[in-house]
């Protein structure tokens, strides 16, 4: 038994298999192998990074030949497949398998280092709450450039509506179909919105992410009844939700697919993105960028730019255009220092 929360003693690992990580905390990670779950740790290969050369066919030992400068958190996350052998009384991963897709950030305490959330996932279900906590715009924008910047299909969840939504918060959401992202009002107290959700889900890989206490989990719990996921309460005084979720699961869900609850975040520095490309990540901006004046156009001051002649017209909502300008000046202070 680990201590911590949801992992506990699994089968051992007796013979070679290729699964799915379901769980991870610590240094410990489940792997799904058919229907049974497999406690597993990395090899040193993988979590040092080493290469080796090819061996001698007669030879039984390898010998490192380099090892890399890390340049990521965590070498394996909740949804790779992974290669699996048996190891000293737990299962022993030794292989990571191709990813088709990532949603990453910066590592917030670290930098320079690539912290994927999820891996081989078809959309993120972005979440944010009508109130308490506080609705942040600016943190779902940056949530949907993530998404468009790894080539997933990004979901506006707006949760809690059974307390109400605030007409400023209704103002800004209402934005969001207009520029092709889909948008669900949800209450897992009422119920309300979960059947629309769940179409929307339903057969794909989906990782749900937001802010602590936005209701990531009460909805989880909502979705996969046997998810039994612990749930966090806003402070009053300060007005932020408790970061309950430490351990990043996959749940299956009873309509097909699979759900990954990610802890809350508390920031999303973008990867390996440049503030060049930033108006590409913008749906509403991409289709008129051959529109402006000048190649190469940052849509702050310069003539004949067709995006602020947008906002300017109210074609492109002004949190939209604040949210752009601001991201894009934290990127150009990012390449500034290097």
């Amino acid at each position: 038994m680990i201590s911590g929360q949801s992992i506990a003693a699994t089968p051992m690992c007796e013979a070679s298999f290729v699964g799915t990580v379901i769980r991870k905390h610590r240094n410990f990670y489940i792997v799904e192998r058919d229907a049974s779950e497999v406690l597993c740790s990395l090899s040193s290969k993988l979590r040092k990074n080493l290469e080796y050369p090819e061996a001698d066919v007669t030879s039984r030992r390898r010998r490192v030949q380099a090892v890399h400068k890390v340049s990521f958190v965590d070498p394996v996350v909740v949804g790779d497949d992974v290669r699996v052998e048996p190891g000293a009384g737990v299962g022993l991963i030794v292989e990571r398998l191709e990813r088709r897709s990532t949603l990453s950030r910066e590592a917030p305490s670290r930098t320079h280092l690539e912290q994927v959330i999820a891996a081989n996932v078809d959309q993120v279900l972005c979440v944010v709450s009508s109130q308490a906590p506080r609705f942040r715009p600016d943190l779902l924008d940056r949530l949907l450039v993530g998404c468009e910047h790894h080539n997933l299909k990004g979901i506006v969840c707006l949760t809690k509506i059974d307390l109400g939504i605030p007409r400023d918060v209704e103002r800004v959401i209402e934005s969001y179909p207009r520029i092709g992202y889909p948008v669900v009002r949800t209450s897992a107290v009422t119920g309300e919105g979960l059947q629309d959700l769940e179409q929307l889900l339903a057969g794909r890989n989906t990782v749900a992410v937001g802010l602590s206490g936005t209701g990531k989990s009460s909805l989880v719990n909502a979705l996969v009844p046997k998810a039994n996921l612990p749930v966090g309460h806003v402070n009053r005084k300060t007005g932020l939700g408790t970061h309950r979720t430490t351990t990043i699961s996959l749940h299956r869900l009873p309509s097909g697919g699979h759900l990954v609850d990610a802890p809350g975040l508390r920031e999303l520095g973008l990867w390996d993105c440049s503030a060049d490309q930033l108006s590409d990540l913008f749906p509403e901006f991409r289709r008129l960028v051959d529109a402006c004046r000048f190649r190469g156009c940052a849509h702050r001051n310069e003539p004949g730019c067709a995006v602020k002649n947008a906002v300017e017209d109210n074609a492109i909502a002004q949190h939209r255009y604040r949210n752009y300008l601001s991201i894009r000046a934290e990127l150009e202070r990012r390449e500034q220092q290097g």
